[in-house]
Formats: C-alpha cells, sequence, structure tokens
C-alpha cells in the first residue's frame, strides 16, 4: 500500500468508515515528527474533518486540522448556496438535471459538508438543453468562463461548459465523462435519478449504483489522487446492493477492469468485500496490480509538491496551468499521452487531471523537440 506513516493512519481512518466507525483510531502519528505533515495530507487528501474525528481530543494537531476543515466548510457552503440558485433556476426553466460528486457525495454518504469539502459543481443535463442550461446558471449568477472552455472549442461536442460565479465552479456535462464507458448517454441516468436534501430542498441526483458505478470508474481514470475519493468508495461499498449492481454495470459499459481497480484499492486497505465482488477481483487482480500500484504512488505526494493539487490547477486557465506545472519540474509521460499522465522527476507520481489532452500534446510536442527527442 504505503510506507508514510501519516498516509498509513489516514488510510485506516478511510477503512474505519466502511464499518461505519467514526471515533478516534489507535496509534495516531507522532505529533512532533509527523505534526505538520499530518495537517497538510489531510488537508491535501480532503479529509481535515474525519482526521479531526479521528484523533484523540487532547492531540495537539486536532486544532489545527479542525481549522483547516471549517475553513474548507465555508468554502463548501458557498457552494451549496450556488446549487440552490442554480436548482431554482434550471426547474424554473424546466430542465431535468441531477448534481453528481461534491454536494451530493457529501451529504448523501458522508453526512455533513464539513467532513467532506468540494471545490465546484457538477450538473449533468441532457445534450439538447444545454444552451437552456447555461441561460439558467446565467440567470443564477454564473458566467461563462471563456479562457476555461477556449480548448474545449475545437471539439463539435464539449464534454462541458465552465461557468464561475465568485470563487464557485460551475461544470455543466452532457456526460458524466470523456473515458470509455462513462460516456453513455446522460438520459439514462436522469431517468432513474434519486435525490439528496440542501436546506430542506430536493436536489436530484445519481442513484446508489449509477454514484458507485462512477466514483470507482471515475477514480481510477484519474488515479485516485486524493484519499477523500477512496473515503467515498468506503462508504458507499457498504451498500451491498448498489456494490454488486455497480460491477454489473460496469462490466456492461466496459469498465469492469476500472471499476475492480477501486475494489483493490479498498481491499488494499482491509475493506471487506462481498463474494460477488471478491471472486472477480481475486480472480484478474494480477492484471490490475500495475494499475493499483500507480494508484498508490500517486498518493504518495511529497510536502513540497502539496501546492501542485487537482482543485488549484483546475482554477487556472490551460497556459498558467501548464506553465506553473512546468515551474514545479513536471513533465508529459509520452508512453501513455491519452491519459495526459505527469511525472516529476523526484517521485512517480501521476497527474491525469490536467486538461484538455489536444494542448497538452502540443506542449509535450513542444517539450520534446527543445530536448531534441522525437515524441
Amino acid at each position: 500500500m504505503t510506507g508514510d506513516p501519516v498516509l498509513q493512519f489516514l488510510a485506516r481512518g478511510v477503512a474505519a468508515l466502511s464499518r461505519g466507525d467514526t471515533g478516534p483510531l489507535p496509534d495516531p502519528p507522532n505529533p512532533p515528527a509527523n505534526g505538520k505533515r499530518l495537517v497538510a495530507l489531510a488537508a491535501h487528501h480532503g479529509l481535515a474533518g474525519w482526521v479531526e474525528r479521528w484523533l484523540p481530543e487532547d492531540h495537539p494537531d486536532r486544532t489545527a486540522v479542525g481549522a483547516v476543515a471549517s475553513l474548507a466548510a465555508v468554502r463548501s457552503m458557498e457552494t451549496c448556496g450556488a446549487l440552490l440558485d442554480l436548482a431554482q433556476a434550471l426547474d424554473a426553466a424546466d430542465i431535468p438535471f441531477l448534481q453528481f460528486k461534491g454536494p451530493s457525495t457529501a451529504i448523501r454518504y458522508h453526512g455533513d459538508i464539513r467532513l467532506r469539502p468540494f471545490m465546484d459543481l457538477d450538473v449533468l443535463v441532457p445534450p439538447q438543453s444545454m444552451d437552456e442550461a447555461c441561460r439558467a446558471a446565467e440567470a443564477a449568477g454564473f458566467h461563462l468562463d471563456p479562457a476555461y472552455d477556449t480548448e474545449h472549442q475545437p471539439r463539435l461536442q464539449p464534454k462541458h461548459l465552465s461557468h464561475i460565479r465568485g470563487a464557485v465552479r460551475l461544470e455543466i456535462h452532457r456526460r458524466l465523462a470523456d473515458f470509455p464507458g462513462l460516456d453513455a448517454p446522460a438520459e439514462q441516468f436522469l431517468a432513474d435519478r434519486t435525490c439528496f436534501e440542501v436546506s430542506g430542498r430536493k436536489i436530484p441526483a445519481l442513484n446508489p449504483t449509477h454514484a458507485l458505478w462512477h466514483a470507482a470508474t471515475h477514480g481510477t481514470g484519474h488515479a485516485f489522487l486524493a484519499l477523500k475519493w477512496l473515503a467515498d468508495l468506503a462508504l458507499m461499498s457498504r451498500d451491498t446492493r448498489a456494490l454488486e449492481s455497480g460491477l454489473e454495470m460496469a462490466s456492461r459499459t466496459g469498465m469492469a477492469a476500472s471499476f475492480l481497480c477501486g475494489m483493490a484499492m479498498l481491499a488494499d486497505l482491509g475493506v471487506e468485500l462481498p463474494d460477488a465482488v471478491r471472486r472477480p477481483l481475486d480472480h484478474r487482480y494480477r492484471q490490475l496490480r500495475g494499475l493499483v500500484a500507480r494508484s498508490w504512488q500517486a498518493l504518495e505526494v511529497p510536502h513540497t509538491g502539496l501546492a501542485l493539487t487537482a482543485h488549484r490547477l483546475r482554477m487556472l486557465p490551460p497556459t498558467l496551468r501548464l506553465r506553473r506545472v512546468a515551474q514545479l519540474g513536471f513533465t508529459p509521460n509520452a508512453r501513455d499521452w491519452t491519459a495526459v499522465p505527469w511525472l516529476h522527476p523526484d517521485t512517480p507520481i501521476v497527474f491525469s487531471v490536467i486538461r484538455p489532452v489536444r494542448l497538452m500534446w502540443r506542449t509535450f510536442q513542444e517539450l520534446s523537440k527543445q530536448r531534441g527527442a522525437r515524441p
């Protein structure tokens, strides 16, 4: 799994969530040696709220971790307020929609936005309603972010359009993701959606099966860059029926390997999985071993690299994003450019969230020419 004692502590906490244990964990990291790193990694992996609960009350770093969780909760509350305004505008325009990731995951599975921070809003609408949804977003106070979407224009049907309102970013999706299997028609998810409540208002969301399927496959596609994604999976996996039907759906959509990789990550944490999932996982684990190992490597973020996080990069325009990554010493990996991995010379971290692919590929070609290498 990982040799970092702080990450091991965080991983034990994630495993405890699958068992319903939310209290203090035994043997926390040594405060003098790991205090600053514990706070930094708790913030980086989006687990500050849970870490505050996992630490004993007399732990010297508990207050600092709690402050990080409170600060993230303020941002999450602002995002929830924007979601309420957006939902009202979409309902007024009679546009079917659902919200996935972010608020829906925090409220439905973690039970408190303080325990699961989120940076933006992701909304799924029918492809034919994209224009109307954009107008509804404008009515809710959002405006299109041209810097973010410039690089999507060459594509005839972009996956999503990005809007901003203050510090809140909204992404209006016509499909869940660009990964094969995740580009299923939006209608099938909208037809079988469920709801969660924000300040007494019901907001449509992915049903438990679709949510777990998306969390596992999407997390694998992004190499599980933050442990909060594994915490989501650990909590979702408590629903055995959703777990089994999620695997069935992944097999049907050609995403079984990605789904099982997420399950393998949970198994490495010691999470008990039902036989219906454990049997195919054991059968294919040898094939998945390399992918699982790379995902754990992606979590081994050095303290000096904590500024390079997915959500901070996404707040930058594409050109500044690339410049910031290059300044920190990351370069594209030519072996699999479609997944947009970037490698650091000091550690094998994979950052697959930096998009779009076309811009990344052009940048890689330029870097290769500078080195006299052929892409």
